[in-house]
């Protein structure tokens, strides 16, 4: 559930947009922490400071904000198990990209698992 950003951290936001430049990645990474904490999502915090998602949880690990982030792994362990990727992608008709946005991960890790796992896949559209 994604809770919405009140118009306080939004003004909040846009005050660090013009803090000194000493403390803008440590204050930036704080204030990505707390609409973090807000949404629970990294593309609506990535959306809010323009950039990537990845780059929400990298600036999050690198300024020791870690331990907030709902760790893919685990998701993505239960989501990419083989019972798990043989139903999705053959049984729902699933995409390598669909599997790979519902479990909070890249596609091409998904068909590093299926290929690791041995589940074949389909043949390309030509």
């Amino acid at each position: 559930m994604i809770k919405s950003v009140g118009f306080s951290t939004l003004l909040f936001l846009e005050h660090l947009m013009t803090n000194s430049p000493l403390y803008k990645n440590a204050t930036i990474a704080r204030a990505m922490s707390r609409v973090y904490k807000l949404t629970n999502s990294r593309e609506v915090t990535a959306k809010v400071f323009g950039v990537a998602g990845p780059t929400v949880i990298n600036t999050l690990r690198k300024a020791g904000f870690g331990h907030l982030i709902n760790s893919p792994g685990k998701q993505a362990t239960n989501m990419l198990s083989p019972a798990s990727l043989v139903n999705q992608y053959w049984k729902q008709n699933m995409s390598l990209r669909q599997i790979a946005a519902k479990a909070g991960t890249s596609h091409s890790t998904v068909a590093n698992r299926m290929a690791a796992y041995k589940i074949p896949t389909r043949s390309p559209a030509v």
